[in-house]
């Protein structure tokens, strides 16, 4: 009976799934005869753990759960077919390798570091290694995520700064501004007093000349030179220049204000003494408004 186009086209893909997994098995069985399959190739995870570090091709066997100085790229020999072992270990260690390019890895690698970074692009290693290492106490942590991660502390860290670096400059420049209109203002403030107190000397001046003129005429009478009217203007005019430059206070029983009068007419070559002074000022200071006195 002659069998259906159905039939047949299924017959084929059947025969040929099966002689395909013929070929399969047979090169599992032929691999399990190869030297990294039989039991001295399997590493030692404890002693492997205990290694200060790893380099690339030991890193790439231990992933497989190979001993590296059993199962490495130069006791492999080319086949036809290539075992299919030998081809997931050429791929991976290429990735070890490209890793170290980047520097992600290097030549010699601490396990935690390398386990991190096989984790992070999701290489298993044998979970008994990885037990192993965990069990010296060593944490195996993903170095790339936690460098991104200060990275970016780091970055916020230095923008705060700046903020706060600018705001500090700002601040300064403000006072550096206020204290300079506040100097400027100091100065104009002490030019005017000064303008003001030669004001007060040159007044002062004059009325010493006045008093020196009124000594030498009146010859030591001045109730004889001078009536009533004059004395008690040249009085009032010798306590309010008195008050205005010497800082005279009639209110007070005592004034330092005499003193530097004697002073300045001294330097002028005019001889009063305290006393006469505070006489003269005494006397004036009944001439003053009854507002001034009290």
């Amino acid at each position: 009976m002659a069998l259906s186009d159905e039939a047949r086209a299924k017959l084929v893909e059947e025969t040929r799934a099966k002689q395909l997994e013929d070929l399969r098995l047979a090169q599992e069985e032929r691999d399990r005869q190869l030297f990294f399959n039989r039991p001295e190739a399997m590493a030692d995870f404890t002693y492997w753990a205990k290694m200060p570090y790893w380099t690339l091709e030991e890193a790439t066997a231990l992933s497989f759960g190979r001993d590296p100085r059993i199962v490495n790229a130069g006791r492999f020999v080319r086949q036809n077919p290539q075992p299919h072992f030998v081809a997931l270990y050429g791929e991976r260690h290429s990735l070890f390798v490209r890793a170290k390019t980047m520097g992600q890895l290097w030549d010699s690698t601490i396990p935690s570091l390398v386990l991190a970074w096989a984790a992070r692009i999701k290489i298993a290693f044998p979970s008994d290694l990885v037990d192993e290492v965990k069990a010296l106490g060593i944490q195996i942590c993903d170095w790339k995520t936690l460098y991104d991660a200060q990275s970016e502390t780091s970055a916020a860290l230095r923008l705060k700064l700046e903020e706060a670096r600018q705001s500090y400059a700002t601040d300064m420049q403000e006072r550096l501004d206020f204290t300079s209109e506040l100097l400027a203002s100091h100065k104009q403030q002490e030019a005017d007093y000064r303008e003001i107190i030669g004001q007060y000397k040159e007044a002062n001046d004059e009325l010493s000349a006045k008093v020196a003129k009124f000594q030498t005429e009146s010859n030591g009478r001045p109730d004889k030179v001078f009536g009533s009217r004059e004395r008690e203007s040249l009085l009032k005019l010798a306590i309010g220049m008195a008050m205005g430059g010497y800082g005279y206070n009639p209110k007070s029983a005592k004034n330092a204000a005499t003193s530097e009068i004697e002073t300045d007419l001294a330097t002028r070559g005019i001889s009063l003494d305290a006393d006469t002074i505070r006489k003269y000022l005494n006397e004036a200071k009944g001439l003053l408004d009854g507002s001034e006195t009290e």
